[in-house]
């Protein structure tokens, strides 16, 4: 009798809870929602930060080694301190033309739009301040903000408690191993009053220095009219005709290492001037990332002064990185070496009926890169560096593959471009596997959302 209760007891609570999932599957409303429950349901508790190995081959003992750690990797050069001395950072005094370059950044006409291209409710930093309430207050905000935000502009200043971005560390998906510190992408969390400063920053450089100069046509990150499909496209359809005409194709793909996270300030600054910017928002752009103090929060805080790159999730931060890139994407389509550029990732590809004549021009390419790496202050892993000959012969004749930084590049027969799977037949069969497969996956996990007669709408699943 006991053990009937029991089992009943326990039925009743499972009817209980799955009652409780339906009606809340049925709830659901927006897509947005339906999402962000289906990567509850697909998330993998092997993803979360645990013990981290360090450079030296051993592993983290506490929350702050791996705090520490998590640092040393993502933020190369940074000073851990307990508290910030800004004092030796002085104020100029602004000229007439400061001010001018402020009032036609910041109106209260363009701070009205900036404050309302952010989600109302996006994460906010250390302040806790989400954009909705800049939405909401504008109208009390807005004469207040505008007079802030010009002087920051005009003084070249970023306010102390703008300083302050607290950092989170996302794990990447599809790592094999979540023990390793750069399994993990570190996202910044900044003050939403210095993001709408960055927004009207952001416009400013669009529509006036970049419309006069603008990046080079083949880099398609970040740029209006172009996306990642248009990168794929022009990298596919360069291959297809080039096999069409018998001919072959090699490419060589480039993913520029810790391209956010190590870019100096000086490279950012000499992209800037490239572009003619005005030197007061130039010098302000260089506050920005200088005067910036990152919070990592795992059981206790650590705190430390950035001495390179650009946040992560900051607004200023993708235009930034392809104005540095752009000079590199420049160079080597003016030397002869046809390249796509989407933010970190380059593909260089040269085309001919000779494979040891294209390995040759590849080299000179790959030398190219080698130069502006150094002058830059960056670097490529060769080990990551996909080299992929793209023909319709059997047996091609490759004597010597070329090299990066002193290492023999690998011939690969298929490498995933943008999340495509390039074979070097360009027959698909791999890509479609692929995708395949991961639509399955998820299919699953969304019937966990959905029965005959309750959960998600249709309007939701097509």
């Amino acid at each position: 009798m006991y053990t009937r209760i029991v089992n009943g007891e326990e039925g009743a609570g499972r009817d209980k809870e799955n009652n409780s999932w339906q009606k809340f599957c049925t709830s659901i409303e927006s897509c947005d929602g339906a999402a962000r429950i289906r990567k509850i349901l697909a998330r993998d508790n092997n993803r979360t930060l645990g013990s981290l190995k360090k450079h030296d081959g051993t592993y983290t003992k506490n929350d702050k080694e791996m705090s520490e750690t998590l640092i040393e990797t993502h933020f190369p050069g940074c000073k851990i301190v307990n508290a910030p001395d800004w004092n030796n950072h002085g104020v100029r005094h602004p000229s007439e033309e400061d001010w001018t370059l402020a009032n036609k950044i910041v109106t209260p006409e363009r701070l009205t739009w900036a404050i309302n291209t952010f989600h109302p409710f996006k994460t906010g930093g250390n302040d806790n301040i989400f954009p909705a309430l800049l939405q909401w207050g504008q109208t009390q905000l807005t004469p207040w903000l505008t007079a802030i935000y010009k002087a920051c502009i005009a003084y070249r200043y970023i306010p102390l408690a703008w300083r302050e971005v607290k950092v989170i560390f996302l794990p990447k998906p599809g790592k094999s191993d979540y023990t390793l510190p750069k399994s993990f992408r570190p996202i910044s969390l900044t003050s939403f009053l210095l993001k709408t400063l960055e927004r009207l920053g952001d416009r400013f450089l669009r529509d006036g220095a970049l419309r006069d100069l603008p990046p080079h046509p083949n880099q398609h990150a970040y740029n209006t009219g172009k996306s990642a499909e248009t990168a794929l496209h022009s990298v596919v359809t360069k291959i297809e005709r080039d096999l069409g005409n018998k001919i072959s194709t090699l490419g060589t793909f480039i993913d520029i290492e810790g391209a956010f996270d190590k870019t100096t300030f000086n490279s950012i600054d000499k992209a800037l001037s490239r572009k003619y910017l005005h030197p007061t928002l130039r010098s302000w752009i260089r506050a920005l990332l200088e005067h910036r103090i990152i919070q990592v929060d795992i059981n206790g805080t650590t705190k430390g002064i950035v001495a390179r790159g650009c946040p992560q999730g900051g607004v200023l931060s993708p235009i930034l990185w392809n104005l540095v890139v752009d000079d590199l994407i420049t160079k080597l389509n003016t030397g002869g070496f046809y390249t796509i550029g989407y933010a970190d990732d380059i593909v260089i590809l040269i085309s001919g009926k000779l494979e040891y004549t294209l390995c040759e021009i590849m080299q000179r390419a790959l030398r190219l890169i080698e130069r502006w790496c150094k002058e830059n202050d960056l670097s490529v892993n060769p080990k990551k560096t996909e080299l992929v000959l793209f023909t319709n012969k059997r047996k091609p004749d490759i004597p010597k593959l070329p090299t990066l930084f002193n290492t023999s590049l690998t011939l690969s027969n298929e490498v995933k471009y943008l999340g495509v799977t390039l074979d070097s037949k360009l027959s698909w069969k791999r890509h479609i596997e692929d995708k395949t497969n991961k639509a399955t996956i998820i299919l699953h996990q969304c019937k966990r959302m959905l029965g005959k007669t309750w959960g998600l709408k249709p309007k939701i699943m097509n």
